[in-house]
């Protein structure tokens, strides 16, 4: 038996990414996409924000120390939401500057992802590791992570 199709509309939005952090992973993750279908990404550099905004991309300064200029109003047009910061000893900068944004002002919004690292499997002795896997963090860095990845999924 087929199953019956769908009576949803197909989505009249396009995809629009915004990217938290474009360091190395998440450039590349970028890189991927169509410019049209990135609605901005962060750095805490000037320099790197020209090189993105030649290469067609939106940048917008934030260095984590107070919220973005401008990436409110960017986020309450974003369907795709990735975070690729890491935290601090205050926690993670994104859900301190603009998560009462991301709860409350992004209608459109469908996915979030989270880039961590694989440090906060600490040592399995060699065994393959994923999403499922024993969190051991053994750097300070890697406990941070744990702990803005589980009050990003109690917040956000």
């Amino acid at each position: 038996m087929m199953p019956a199709a769908s009576t949803q509309p197909l989505r009249a939005r396009p995809t629009r990414l915004f990217v938290f952090g474009c360091g190395y992973s998440a450039k590349r993750f970028v890189e991927g996409l169509a410019r049209e279908d990135v609605s901005g990404v962060t750095t805490r550099s000037p320099d790197k924000s020209r090189h993105f905004a030649s290469a067609g991309l939106v940048p917008f300064l934030f260095d984590g120390t107070g919220p973005g200029e401008g990436i409110d109003a960017v986020l309450a047009e974003t369907t795709h939401l990735l975070i690729s910061i890491a935290p601090g000893p205050e926690g993670d900068p994104v859900l301190r500057h603009h998560g009462d944004a991301i709860r409350s002002m992004m209608p459109e919004l469908e996915w979030i992802g989270y880039l961590s690292t694989v440090g906060v499997y600490g040592d399995h002795g060699g065994a393959w590791v994923d999403e499922t896997t024993q969190l051991r963090p053994v750097s300070q860095r890697s406990r941070e992570r744990v702990e803005a990845e589980a009050l990003s999924l109690i917040h956000l």
